[in-house]
C-alpha cells in the first residue's frame, strides 16, 4: 500500500490543486517508513560484522542541546566528560537515543569485548579501549553526528589516545542520506563510516530532473516555515522511522497550518512530527517504494537497456543487467546507483560485487570487455554522444608540457 492511499495521505492531498496532486503524491509515495525491529536487526548485524579493534566502546549519538548546557557554558564547543557527562539522562532519553542506548546495552551485555553506553572515561582507560564506535539510527545531514563526535575528541585524554594511535574512531548508522554519508566520511578524524541502508532525499530519490524540480517547488510554495521548507538545513530527507519523525523532512509533511494570510485550514500528514492514529499501523511496518527496473533502465540507458531488462524475468538477473547497464552509462557510484535504481543499498553492493567477480567490471566499476560482450549479447547499445570532434587542417601546438615524472 502506498502512503498516498492511506486515510492520512488522502486528507493531506486535499491541500493541493488537482494539477498539483500528482507531484504531492510522488513526494509521499517516495517516503521510506522503517520499523524499529528492522533498525535493531540492521545495527546489531553490522556491529558483529564490522572488524573493530577490541575492546570497543559503543556510544549512542546524542544532540548536545539535550544536556542543557545553556549560557553557563564558557565555550561554544562543549567537551565530553568536562562540560557534560555523556551518560547524563541516558536511561530516560527519548527517541533515537533511547533505541540506540538500549540496543548497545544489550550487545555489550552479551559480548564482553564491547563496552556499553554507560561506560565512563575511567572505564575506557581501565579496559584499554581500542575503538570508539558512535552509533545512530539515522543521519539526514550529518551535522549532529559530527558535533557529538567532536565533543568527545576535544577531551584531552581521548585526544591524546587518538594522537598516539591507541584508539580509532568509527561511526555506525542504520541509515544516512548520501549527503550525510559523504560529509561524515570526509572528516579526517573518523576512521570508518558504516551505513546499513542509504536513506533517500530530494536529490537522491531516483526522480527525473523535472520531477525533482516540481517537488522542490511544491515544498517551497506551501511551506509554512521557509527555514524548514526543504527540511532542517535544506537536506530534504525522505525517511520516516517508527519511533521518531526527523525534522529534515520537507515542512509540508509535518506542518499543521498554512502560510500566513492563506485561506482555508491545512490537513497535516505527520502533524508536529507525530503519527496520526490512522497512520500508526502503516508506519509500524517497513514501507519503501518498490524498485521499478524498467523505468530505471529507461532513465539510465534508454529504451534499449529497458528492453534488455524486460527480456529477463528473474529479479536477481534483472538487477545485474540494470547495474551493468548503469555502469556502462557512467553511473558507477553506489550512492547514485541506489537512488537511480531504487534498489536497497545491500542489493546494489551485491550486484557490483558479483559483476566484479565475474570480470564484467573493474575495481572502479567500469565495464570490461567481458561486460560489454554481455551487454551486446542482450542487444544493448550505449546511447551515442551528441558531441562530435571537429577536425582542423591547421597544425596543433601544445599549450603546456607535462612534468618529467609524468612522461
Amino acid at each position: 500500500m502506498q502512503a498516498s492511499r492511506t486515510a492520512a495521505g488522502q486528507r493531506w492531498l486535499t491541500n493541493f490543486t488537482e494539477q498539483e496532486r500528482g507531484v504531492a503524491a510522488l513526494l509521499i509515495d517516495s517516503l521510506h517508513f522503517v520499523d524499529d525491529a528492522t533498525v535493531r536487526a540492521g545495527l546489531t548485524g553490522a556491529l558483529h560484522a564490522a572488524a573493530y579493534e577490541k575492546p570497543a566502546a559503543l556510544v549512542p549519538i546524542r544532540d548536545l542541546d539535550d544536556f542543557g548546557l545553556g549560557p553557563s557554558l564558557s565555550s561554544l564547543l562543549p567537551t565530553a566528560f568536562e562540560d557534560f557527562d555523556p551518560v547524563q539522562g541516558l536511561l530516560g532519553a527519548p527517541g533515537s537515543e533511547a533505541l540506540a542506548a538500549n540496543l548497545l546495552r544489550n550487545v555489550a551485555f552479551k559480548d564482553p569485548s564491547f563496552l556499553g553506553p554507560a561506560s565512563s572515561l575511567a572505564d575506557l582507560r581501565d579496559r584499554r579501549c581500542r575503538s570508539i564506535v558512535f552509533v545512530e539510527d539515522y543521519s539526514g545531514s550529518g551535522g549532529q553526528c559530527l558535533k557529538y563526535v567532536g565533543s568527545w575528541l576535544r577531551n584531552k585524554t581521548i585526544k591524546s589516545w587518538k594522537s598516539y594511535g591507541f584508539i580509532r574512531v568509527h561511526v555506525l548508522l542504520y541509515a544516512a542520506s548520501a549527503e550525510a554519508f559523504e560529509r561524515i566520511r570526509a572528516d579526517p578524524r573518523i576512521a570508518s563510516v558504516t551505513v546499513v541502508e542509504q536513506a533517500p532525499s530530494l536529490g537522491y530519490a531516483g526522480w527525473s530532473p523535472d520531477q525533482e524540480q516540481a517537488v522542490r517547488a511544491l515544498c517551497v510554495k506551501y511551506a509554512q516555515s521557509k527555514l524548514f521548507a526543504l527540511g532542517f538545513g535544506g537536506s530534504g530527507g525522505l525517511m520516516v522511522l517508527q519511533h521518531t519523525i526527523p525534522n529534515n523532512l520537507p515542512h509540508i509533511l509535518w506542518q499543521t497550518g498554512r502560510r500566513k494570510r492563506s485561506a482555508g485550514a491545512w490537513e497535516p500528514f505527520l502533524p508536529d512530527r507525530k503519527f496520526p492514529p490512522d497512520l500508526i499501523a502503516f508506519a509500524a511496518e517497513p514501507h519503501r517504494p518498490e524498485a521499478d527496473y524498467l523505468s530505471a533502465a529507461e532513465r539510465l540507458g534508454g529504451s534499449a537497456l529497458a528492453a534488455a531488462v524486460a527480456r529477463t524475468t528473474e529479479s536477481d538477473l534483472q538487477s545485474l543487467i540494470l547495474t551493468l547497464g548503469a555502469c556502462a552509462g557512467g553511473t558507477r557510484h553506489t550512492t547514485r546507483l541506489v537512488a537511480e535504481t531504487g534498489m536497497p543499498k545491500a542489493k546494489v553492493e551485491h550486484a557490483l560485487a558479483t559483476l566484479h567477480r565475474l570480470g564484467m567490471t573493474d575495481e572502479q566499476n567500469r565495464v570490461t570487455d567481458e561486460g560489454w560482450q554481455e551487454l551486446r549479447r542482450r542487444q544493448w547499445r550505449q546511447r551515442g554522444s551528441r558531441f562530435m570532434l571537429q577536425g582542423r587542417a591547421e597544425p596543433y601546438y601544445p599549450r603546456s608540457l607535462r612534468r618529467v615524472e609524468d612522461v
